[in-house]
C-alpha cells in the first residue's frame, strides 16, 4: 500500500470523528480557547491535504499525531464546559429583590389627633353635682373658672354649667353665643348650628374651626375642629360640653360616646 493511499484509508474514519466533534465544541469555547483549537484544526487540515508536511511523513506517523489532536480538542471542550457551569452557578439570581410593598409592613398607628379605639371612658360628675358625663380616662384635668377641662395633647373635653331660665335654640345660639366665641378665638370659622338628639336629651350643636391656645413650651397653635353642645334642664340651666381636636382627626366615635353619656342628676 502506498504512502498516499494509507493516509486516506486511515484518515477517513478520523475525519468523521475529530472534525465534527471539534467544530461542535469549538463554537462553545471562550475566545482564547477557540483560537488555540482553531489553530489545531487548521494544522490538521493542512496535514490531511498534504500542505505544509515533508514528504517523508509516513502512514504510521499520521494516526499517532491525530489521536492527541482529538484528545486535546475534547479536553478543551470539557474544561470550557466546566468553566461555564461554574460561572452560571456563581452568577447572581435573575429574580429582582422583593419590593418594599412586599416586605412586612409596620403595625398601623393612629394619626396625630386621633383618639385610639382602645381609649377607656370613666364617669365624671360636675362640681355642683348637676350632671354626669363620661370623660376619657387618663387625660389631664384642670379648672378654668367654672369649667373643668380634660386634655390630651390638642384634644380636649370642656364641661361647665351656665345659669339659664329658657332653653337654647339654634337662633339664640347664633345670636348670643357665637359672637362671644368668635371674639375670644383666633381664625374662627363657623360651620353650622343645628339641633341634635342625644340619649340624655336634646341639645343645640355649634360646629366651628378655631386655633388652639398657644403651647406653653413651644408657643405654637394648631387649627381645631370644635363641637359645642348645649343641654338644658328647667331649674338647672344649661350644661355646655365643648369637644375639640386637631382638624381632620377622626374622633366621631369618641365624641359620640361622651355626648351620649350626658345625664342630668
Amino acid at each position: 500500500m502506498s504512502l498516499q493511499a494509507q493516509p486516506r484509508a486511515l484518515g477517513h474514519p478520523g475525519a468523521g470523528t475529530v472534525r465534527p466533534v471539534a467544530v461542535f465544541f469549538t463554537a462553545r469555547l471562550p475566545r482564547a480557547v477557540r483560537a488555540l483549537t482553531g489553530g489545531l484544526l487548521a494544522w490538521e487540515q493542512r496535514r490531511r491535504t498534504g500542505g505544509g508536511f515533508p514528504a517523508a511523513r509516513t502512514a504510521v506517523e499520521v494516526p499517532v499525531m491525530r489521536r492527541p489532536l482529538a484528545a486535546a480538542a475534547a479536553g478543551l471542550a470539557l474544561v470550557a464546559g466546566a468553566g461555564a457551569a461554574a460561572c452560571s452557578s456563581s452568577s447572581p439570581p435573575s429574580h429582582p429583590p422583593p419590593s418594599s410593598s412586599q416586605q412586612q409592613k409596620p403595625a398601623d398607628t393612629n394619626p396625630p389627633g386621633d383618639i385610639p379605639d382602645t381609649q377607656a371612658f370613666v364617669p365624671w360628675s360636675s362640681p355642683d353635682g348637676a350632671f354626669t358625663v363620661k370623660v376619657p380616662e387618663g387625660w389631664s384635668r384642670s379648672s378654668q373658672g367654672a369649667a373643668t377641662v380634660f386634655t390630651d395633647k390638642f384634644n380636649s373635653v370642656r364641661a361647665e354649667r351656665v345659669p339659664a331660665t329658657t332653653a337654647p335654640t339654634v337662633d339664640s345660639v347664633r345670636m348670643r353665643d357665637i359672637p362671644e366665641i368668635q371674639a375670644g378665638s383666633r381664625h374662627f370659622s363657623l360651620v353650622s348650628v343645628t339641633e341634635v338628639q342625644r340619649k340624655g336629651g336634646k341639645a343645640v350643636l355649634a360646629e366651628y374651626h378655631a386655633d388652639s391656645a398657644p403651647d406653653q413650651v413651644t408657643g405654637k397653635s394648631v387649627p381645631l375642629d370644635v363641637q359645642r353642645y348645649v343641654f338644658f334642664s328647667p331649674g338647672k340651666g344649661e350644661a355646655v360640653l365643648t369637644l375639640s381636636g386637631g382638624v381632620g382627626a377622626d374622633n366621631v366615635d369618641p365624641w359620640r360616646t361622651v355626648t351620649d353619656s350626658f345625664r342630668w342628676s
